[in-house]
Order: structure tokens, then C-alpha cells, then sequence
């Protein structure tokens, strides 16, 4: 009997595979925005992680590429909502560069976006310890999180220290931020400053215009509420929440035919809107114009059985206050045999 020899062993190597010739992946350095888009090409067709890693390692012999492949990555990863891979990459390449804060801040807007706001805080206060980080950003960051899960004073901290510092990209940010805070905070009037100032620095901001509308809504300025929302629209036409919050303000001006005009304005842009419909359910019941109401319920099917049960126990309060009736449903005839009249001969 022939002994069958063993083939040795080869060791295994530290690249991923061997390149071709003339691979892209042979000058990554040269071209990293081609070599990304090849090595997320190769992702998609084998779903394998570990291996991208790998080639951004590899082959990306300059730091600053490699964070800039890993950045790229990621909001790739993140348009495909692929969360956990997001994750896994980020953290890889985290502890491959430890040396760089721009991993560490992609990590924390993740974790924002997948609405782990704790750990979120706790990845931007890290950030603030690198030399390299943009420190109004990562203030802004830090206190949005806060913002996020309801921590309003310690939100605050965080913005005030990013006010704090010149020639700040994030200073309108911030100030919009700042004066949602307040305003949770019930500091109306501090809420209002932050939010003028904000204005001051841009004038045609939609965002901004819309927040000074509605710190004046809760003050009960209707009138100039209505004001800021109508300078938002003409940046902003197609803004749902803005014709939402225009056609809140003037059902309680009582200016009902424009209301209707903003609400029908919004549901155009998005029919299914659960907020624009509850909205504008209300105004008509306020203009009791019980019947309208009755139309457009009949066509919310979208809205959850508590608002609809809400609402129509309102409805009937002015079914009773304006003496109005149920319409009796109409009960169809029943149809009449046909009978055979011919005769038989």
C-alpha cells in the first residue's frame, strides 16, 4: 500500500487575498474614494466585515485614509441601516487609530441616530479629550444627546460652553438648542432671546423661524407666531411641520378658511401625516363644521383608536351644544322579486 504523502500546510498570510494585477487595491493610497467603493462592491457580494477591515489596514498605508475609508464605510453601512456592522466597523477601526477623535465622533452620531442617547453622551465626553476634536461640534453633540433624553439643565452646560468659544460654525445649532431647552425648562422669555439671536445670524433659516413661531404659540402671541411661520414658508414652502404649526396658530386666531389652506397644503405633501389629520380634525371641530369633520374622519383610517375615540367624544359635546342630530344611516330597499308576467300559452 502507497503512502500518500501530505501536502504541507501553507501559513496562513496577513492579507485578505492576493490582489490581481492592476488591482485598485495595489494603489489604495492614490485613489481611496475608487478603493472604497470597490472594497464596499466586494462587502455587499461576500457580507464579510472582518475582511473589509482587513484591505482598510492593509492596504491604506496613511492614517488619514484609513479614516477617511472607515468614515465612508460607515455612512455607507448607515444608508443600509446595517446598525450592528456599523458598529462592529466604527470600533475596529477605533481601536486600529486610537490616536484620531473622527472614528470616535462617528461612533456617537450612530448611536444618536439609533437613539441610544446615554451611550451616545458618554462617546462624545470621551471625544472631548483628543486634541484633534472639533470641540464646538462635539459640545453640541453632547448636548443634544442630553437634550434628547430629557436632561435639559445639563444640556444647557454643554451649550453654554460651546457659545463660549470664537468663530464658531455651530453657534446658530447651538443657539436653536439652546433655546428648546429653556423652553422645556418653561424659561420662555430666556428661550425667546436665544432664539433671535439665532435669527440675527441667519435670517432665512426655515429651522429657526419655525422655533421663534412656536415659542411665541406657547406664549399665546398668535399673531406673531403666524408671522414667523410665514417667513420659514417662503424658504421652506414644502415644510409639513410648518403648515401644520401655521394652520394651528390661526385656528386659534379663528382665521379658519387659511387654516384649512395650510393643513390641505400639507396633506398634499405627505396624505398619511397622523399629526397634520389629528390637527385638522381639530380645526374643523373648533369651526364646528360638524359634517366636514365627519368626511374627513371617515377617511383617517391611519389615526390610532384613542385620538379617534378622543375626538369624537368632543365632536358629540358640540353635536349636543349645537343641537345637531345623527344623520340616520339610509337603509336600502329590499329589491322586489320580478315576477313573470308573460303569459302562458
Amino acid at each position: 500500500m502507497k503512502k500518500v504523502s501530505k501536502q504541507p500546510i501553507a501559513p496562513k498570510t496577513t492579507s485578505p487575498t492576493k490582489d490581481p494585477p492592476g488591482s485598485i487595491y495595489l494603489n489604495a493610497d492614490s485613489d481611496v474614494k475608487k478603493f472604497v467603493e470597490s472594497l464596499y462592491d466586494e462587502y455587499k457580494i461576500r457580507n464579510n466585515l472582518d475582511r473589509v477591515c482587513d484591505y482598510v489596514e492593509d492596504k491604506l498605508h496613511k492614517p488619514v485614509n484609513r479614516i477617511v475609508a472607515y468614515k465612508d464605510l460607515s455612512k455607507k453601512l448607515l444608508k443600509e441601516r446595517r446598525f450592528k456592522h456599523v458598529a462592529q466597523l466604527l470600533d475596529y477601526g477605533i481601536q486600529k487609530n486610537p490616536e484620531n477623535a473622527t472614528l470616535l465622533m462617528e461612533k456617537g452620531k450612530v448611536q444618536f441616530i439609533m437613539m441610544r442617547y446615554g451611550e451616545a453622551a458618554g462617546t462624545f465626553a470621551a471625544a472631548l479629550a483628543y486634541k484633534d476634536v472639533d470641540k464646538p461640534e462635539t459640545l453640541y453633540n453632547l448636548g443634544l444627546s442630553y437634550l434628547s433624553q430629557g436632561k435639559y439643565s445639563e444640556a444647557l452646560v454643554h451649550f453654554d460652553e460651546g457659545l463660549k468659544i470664537k468663530d464658531n460654525l455651530y453657534e446658530v445649532d447651538i443657539l436653536v438648542s439652546r433655546g428648546i431647552a429653556l423652553s422645556k425648562l418653561g424659561k420662555k422669555e430666556d428661550a425667546l432671546t436665544s432664539f433671535k439671536k439665532a435669527v440675527e445670524l441667519a435670517p432665512k433659516d426655515a429651522e429657526v423661524l419655525n422655533n421663534v413661531g412656536s415659542v411665541y404659540f406657547e406664549e399665546g402671541q398668535y399673531e406673531l407666531a403666524a408671522e414667523q411661520y410665514l417667513k420659514a414658508l417662503e424658504e421652506k414652502p414644502n415644510d409639513i411641520e410648518v403648515l401644520s404649526n401655521l394652520g394651528n396658530t390661526l385656528t386659534k386666531l379663528k382665521d379658519y378658511q387659511h387654516a384649512w389652506i395650510a393643513f390641505e397644503e400639507a396633506l398634499k405633501i405627505n396624505p398619511t401625516n397622523v399629526g397634520v389629520i389629528e390637527n385638522y380634525l381639530l380645526c374643523l371641530l373648533d369651526a364646528k363644521l360638524i359634517d366636514r369633520y365627519s368626511e374627513l374622519m371617515e377617511k383617517s383610517a391611519l389615526l390610532p383608536k384613542e385620538t379617534k375615540d378622543r375626538l369624537n367624544a368632543l365632536a358629540e359635546e358640540y353635536r349636543i351644544t349645537l343641537g345637531i342630530r345623527h344623520k340616520k344611516p339610509l337603509v336600502p330597499k329590499k329589491k322586489r322579486a320580478i315576477v313573470n308576467t308573460k303569459l302562458k300559452l
